[in-house]
């Protein structure tokens, strides 16, 4: 396990940008030890999520990552119109609901968050 502190950024909303989150996601896992196929479960999962902000209207998407004890919690949040949300995080729930139970979502006011824990070795 590592000593890798806090990880927050924001970009654009841009699907270009899925990238840079990704990314990120797979070096801090990395740092947690989480295995090929558990890293490729976190990218799918922060994907899902950035993909949702963009179809609810987001301008810009908060990514926040803190990796300890192997595990990595992530939040992503943006500004979202409440008319797309619904149907933008249907896939986003059912994904969590298999990488990371326990998972967060809340659309409410304009603004969508989810948040998980993701395990380097899941039960």
């Amino acid at each position: 396990m590592s000593d890798v502190p806090p990880v927050k950024f924001d970009v654009t909303g841009e699907a270009r940008y899925a990238r840079l989150v990704r990314t990120a996601s797979a070096a801090l896992a990395a740092t947690e030890s989480f295995s090929v196929d558990r890293t490729d479960d976190l990218r799918l999962l922060v994907d899902e999520v950035f993909n949702a902000l963009l179809c609810a209207g987001a301008p810009r998407v908060v990514f926040e990552a803190s990796p300890t004890g192997g595990e990595l919690r992530i939040v992503m949040r943006g500004v979202v119109a409440a008319d797309e949300a619904a149907a933008a995080f249907a896939t986003v729930r059912r994904v969590a609901a298999v990488i990371a139970p326990g998972f967060g979502l809340v659309v409410a006011h304009g603004q969508a968050e989810f948040s998980a824990t993701v395990t380097a070795h899941p039960a």
